[in-house]
């Protein structure tokens, strides 16, 4: 397990931005402002409690460190409005991946706010730019791709307009991608399909959509409910829930069946009546 910037450099020194951070860096890139994701040597890969930062981190939370993600970036602004969204955004629920940020107020001050999990804020000497730490269950979600805090408002939508965005994943070792909403995922059935989906997740503000690897077993976080796609039927057993205009179809189909056989039914028996008379037998006789 890599732990130390020394093994770390042993190791080749690998490290990918967790999606909230490239999503962000994204948002700084449209509206020319500098950011950063890896840290510097000096201050936070050789450290003898590297955090954030580090691929390594020694402060993840709620989960183990999923290394050799970076869970952390700066953006390079001390504007307290930018720091106000993204606080509001995690209050409002547009931005859980957020663990705490560290900003600057209109009078100088700087502050930790942190979510862990109750928001706490405290004093920081962290200044100079705006920091945010994300949490280790967030590390493949798009919610920021979403919250551009340097935009007018933050909506806490997709551009498209809805507030589902689409994951892409498949299974280490496995050539078999996936697509979800963290709540419903079918298999991709072709690779039209497939090409179609990224294009998607780029309209969604996903900055670099491609498919990401899960562990074997796992796609459950991409969406626990199994969509057939050939027949977009759920497999779990879901209620069907009917429209009054479907119950209405089936009622007349329904009515129009039954009172099909129903009329069958009386000639056939009008003929059984018609020659039971003529052979002398009428009923009741």
């Amino acid at each position: 397990m890599v732990a130390t910037y020394q093994q770390w450099l042993a190791a080749g020194q690998p490290w990918r931005p967790s999606n909230p951070s490239s999503a962000m860096a994204a948002h700084c890139k449209a509206h020319g402002v500098a950011y950063g994701i890896i840290g510097a040597v000096d201050t936070h890969l050789d450290v003898s409690y590297p955090e954030d930062h580090a691929p390594y981190s020694r402060s993840p939370w709620p989960g183990p460190q999923p290394y050799p993600y970076v869970l952390a970036v700066d953006l390079m602004t001390v504007d307290p409005v930018v720091a106000r969204r993204l606080i509001a955004a995690k209050r409002g629920g547009q931005l859980p991946c957020l663990k705490y940020i560290n900003w600057t107020d209109a009078n100088g001050n700087c502050w930790h706010t942190s979510w862990q999990p109750d928001e706490v804020t405290r004093a920081s000497s962290d200044r100079g730019h705006i920091h945010c730490s994300w949490r280790t269950d967030h590390v493949l979600c798009y919610h920021a791709a979403a919250v551009d805090p340097f935009a007018a408002a933050v909506n806490g939508t997709s551009p498209l307009g809805g507030n589902r965005m689409i994951v892409m994943a498949h299974e280490r070792g496995s050539n078999v991608d996936w697509i979800g909403d963290g709540l419903h995922r079918y298999r991709c059935p072709d690779a039209a399909h497939r090409a179609n989906a990224l294009v998607v997740m780029g309209l969604q503000g996903n900055p670099s959509p491609t498919s990401v690897e899960f562990s074997p077993g796992t796609l459950d976080a991409l969406g626990p409910v199994v969509i057939s796609a050939s027949t977009g039927v759920p497999t779990s057993g879901a209620p069907v829930v009917l429209t009054d205009a479907a119950l209405s179809a089936i009622a007349a189909q329904a009515a129009a069946t039954v009172g099909g056989q129903v009329g069958e039914l009386s000639a056939k028996l009008d003929h059984v009546l018609a020659a039971l008379s003529a052979a002398g037998h009428a009923l009741g006789s």
